[in-house]
C-alpha cells in the first residue's frame, strides 16, 4: 500500500472517529454534566493515545520552541473544551453539518488572517462539500444558536496558531 493510500484511508477512519466520539458525547451529556462527560473523554482519549504510541511510535517527535507547544495546547485546550459543552446544547445533525464545514472556515480564515490566496478551484470544493455535507444532513435552521457559533469557531485560534 502507498503512502498515499494508507494517509487516504487514515484520514477516513478519523472521520468516522470523530464522528462517533461526538455521537458518544451527545450521549453522555444526556445523563451527566458536560464537564464530567469530557472529563471521562479525556481518560478514554489519553488511553488510545497511548496504546497508539506504543504501536506505531518511530522516532523523536520535531522540536518546537516550549512557549509555542504551550500555546498550541492551551488552545487546543480551550477548543475542545468549548467544542464538547456546545455538543451538549445543540442538535447532532447541526453540530456535524458545522464540524464537516471547517475547510470552508479555514479557507475563509487563511484569506483574511495569513493573507493566503484562495483559487477558485478551492473555493468551489469547499463549497461544493458543504452544499452536499448540508444536503444529506438538513439541519432545521432555527437549530442554529449561540452554542452553534460556540461548536463552529473552536478550532479556529488552533489553527491559526501553528
Amino acid at each position: 500500500m502507498t503512502p498515499t493510500t494508507r494517509g487516504i484511508l487514515a484520514m477516513s477512519a478519523s472521520v468516522v472517529v470523530f464522528i462517533f466520539n461526538d455521537a458518544l458525547i451527545k450521549l453522555a451529556a444526556e445523563t451527566m454534566p458536560p464537564m464530567q462527560a469530557i472529563g471521562l473523554r479525556g481518560v478514554f482519549a489519553t488511553m488510545w493515545c497511548g496504546f497508539a504510541l506504543l504501536l506505531w511510535a518511530s522516532g523523536p517527535c520535531p522540536s518546537h520552541p516550549p512557549s509555542v507547544v504551550a500555546l498550541r495546547g492551551l488552545l487546543e485546550a480551550t477548543a475542545a473544551i468549548s467544542y464538547l459543552v456546545a455538543l451538549a446544547y445543540i442538535p447532532f445533525a447541526i453540530a456535524t453539518a458545522v464540524n464537516l464545514s471547517t475547510p470552508l472556515f479555514l479557507a475563509a480564515l487563511a484569506v483574511l488572517l495569513l493573507k493566503e490566496t484562495v483559487g477558485w478551484r478551492r473555493w468551489s470544493r469547499d463549497r461544493r462539500g458543504f452544499a452536499g455535507v448540508l444536503m444529506v444532513i438538513q439541519p432545521r435552521t432555527g437549530d442554529v444558536g449561540i452554542w452553534t457559533w460556540l461548536w463552529s469557531s473552536r478550532r479556529w485560534p488552533a489553527r491559526c496558531a501553528t
